[in-house]
């Protein structure tokens, strides 16, 4: 039989591997070195609903995070996004803001390009896509109806 001292023994080591376990699920991001984890930014005619803490994808797949958003003194949405995925974005790569379905949350999706060259940390991208709202793709739908009618 156990003594108590083994007792508390094997409890003092289950609640130390109970904390690292915690440590470790709820920190899983701050061990990826800091030289894989780049920032880019990107300017947008409209940002709507797209937040810091929205996710950045490729293909489906989360490669990071939205840091900051901010107006331009030409009044364009720049959002700043941290890549924690160590990859390679080709300089011609079109960002994109898309949303979960209907009413979900807005993410930017990073749609790789085809050259060889390839952007560094901090750099902005080129080809951007803002968001369009489904109020004004309702009024633009009724305008080219009207146009049409009006022929």
């Amino acid at each position: 039989m156990y003594t108590s001292k083994q007792h508390i023994l094997y409890g003092f080591i289950l609640v130390i591997l109970i904390v690292f376990a915690i440590f470790i699920s709820t920190s899983k991001n701050s061990f990826i070195s800091s030289s894989s984890a780049r920032h880019y930014k990107a300017s947008f005619s409209s940002a709507s609903g797209l937040g810091v803490g929205n996710d950045v994808r490729i293909s489906g797949s989360s490669i990071g995070k939205i840091t900051r958003i901010w107006l331009s003194k030409d009044l364009q949405a720049n959002v700043e996004m941290l890549i924690t995925t160590p990859i390679n974005i080709p300089i011609d790569s079109y960002v994109v803001i898309h949303n979960i379905g209907i009413t979900g949350n807005m993410y930017v999706d990073l749609e790789p390009g085809a050259e060889e060259e390839y952007l560094k940390d901090n750099e902005w991208f080129d080809n951007t896509q803002g968001t369009i709202s489904l109020h004004r793709m309702l009024m633009l739908g009724l305008s080219m109806v009207k146009k049409k009618g009006k022929k």
